[in-house]
């Protein structure tokens, strides 16, 4: 008896450490975040889904709804869900502001990240400060949104690239690095184009460089046939052309140099992933661009922004869908830094603390509601060595200083806009 109780004692003493060498031999699985509970913190995405930006304003939504996912898999924002409204502003400013009014009265949302025109930006910020209800614009940035008049504390700004800080980064390079002299300025006939070709003015001015048609000249939007401009650039013999158009015109632009055998240097002042694949290679190539992000740059941060892109879409992150992607970010960063949903007190958090990390690197609001952020310089390849998305090499990488040098705003402007 006492025999068998003994064999069975030791078997059980055997199995526990059995048992217990496996279970030590068993990966301890990571740390997972707690799933976000409660009612759901509402946000307004509002892009021109329709329209001659359709295809820009469709990576914009992805880039914003990838942000979504990832804050809600990080476990909310205060412990909550974030729940995306997505809404179709037609690139109308008489629709995006239907369409705000009724997020905010209707939806009651915590804000609004979108909207794809310098125009309708600038005017969602005014709305954005009469109705308290925080707005990050998601588009290159023009004049009017930096009017000191303007700047309160409900109306972020834009996430967009600022065209300062094009001005003064191309102007460097085309004339110090590249030494290029004589320039053409060419845009489309709105904000966009306009405000684009006055900072690239100021910026060539402060270089010395020849200005040959002043302050520009521009194409109404919608411009198909571009001949008789390349006719007129060509009178002018430039040995670089700045273009600041967008969409389906720089498309257009692109192919039209190519048809009609441009010779001069063509920098695009800001160029999307869509526009070169619609343009095609035998048209990039040999252009040079100031990318706010490209998807092939041999840095950490983009590499990882663009591994979880793809993961989700099956193709790389365009410029817009990177702003757009920040704007959602910065938007709940406020949120979460002030410990409340509260317009005014998220608005605080992020003036009283400018300083991020984006899918570039360092970014940092400045006062007049724009980021400083790095860019990427970058020259179009040969078709030969073009292969899937990746059209372009980049040269260099810059913009982005401690003493915010490439920020500065000409005095004349400056002068303009109350700063």
């Amino acid at each position: 008896m006492h025999k068998k109780i003994f064999i069975v004692i030791a078997a059980l003493v055997i199995a526990s450490f059995v048992f217990a060498g496996c279970a030590a031999e068993e990966p301890t699985p990571p740390p997972t975040e707690e799933e976000p509970t409660g009612e759901p913190i509402k946000l307004g995405l509002m892009f021109p889904l329709t329209g001659v930006y359709s295809v820009e304003a469709g990576t914009q939504r992805e880039g914003a709804l990838l942000a979504v996912k990832e804050l809600n898999a990080a476990g909310g924002v205060l412990g909550r869900p974030i729940e995306p409204l997505v809404r179709d502003t037609e690139l109308s400013a008489e629709t995006a502001m239907r369409r705000a009014r009724s997020l905010a009265e209707v939806d009651k949302v915590v804000g609004i990240c979108g909207v794809l025109h310098a125009g309708i930006v600038a005017a969602m910020g005014t709305w954005s400060n009469e109705n308290h209800v925080p707005f990050i614009g998601c588009c290159v940035c023009s004049k009017a949104m930096f009017e000191k008049s303007g700047i309160q504390i409900y109306n972020r700004g834009s996430v967009g690239n600022n065209i300062f800080l094009w001005g003064n980064v191309g102007a460097e390079f085309c004339v110090d690095e590249m030494g290029w002299e004589k320039f053409y300025l060419f845009g489309a006939d709105y904000a966009f184009g306009w405000d684009l070709c006055e900072a690239w003015y100021y910026g060539l001015e402060a270089k010395g460089a020849t200005l040959l048609n002043e302050k520009g000249t521009f194409a109404p939007l919608g411009t198909a046939e571009f001949g008789p401009y390349i006719a007129k650039i060509k009178e002018a013999n430039p040995d670089t052309v700045i273009v600041a158009n967008f969409g389906a015109d720089c498309v257009n632009f692109l192919k039209a140099c190519k048809a009609y055998d441009l010779k001069a240097n063509v920098m695009i002042a800001s160029l999307t992933m869509s526009q070169a694949r619609g343009a095609g290679p035998e048209a990039t190539e040999g252009v040079y661009t100031m990318f706010p992000l490209y998807w092939e740059a041999d840095m950490p941060a983009v590499k990882a922004f663009n591994e979880a892109y793809m993961d989700e879409y099956g193709w790389p992150p365009d410029v817009y869908s990177f702003y757009a992607y920040c704007a959602v970010k910065e938007m709940c960063r406020g949120i979460e830094g002030a410990g409340t949903t509260d317009a005014k007190a998220s608005g605080e958090y992020l003036d009283a603390n400018p300083d991020f990390e984006g899918p570039t690197g360092p970014q940092r609001w400045m006062p007049w509601r724009t980021l400083m952020r790095n860019v990427f310089i970058s020259v179009g390849k040969p078709p030969a060595q073009v292969t899937g998305f990746d059209f372009f090499n980049v040269l260099e990488i810059k913009g982005y200083t401690e003493d915010e040098s490439y920020m500065k705003i000409p005095p004349d402007i400056a002068a303009e806009i109350g700063w």
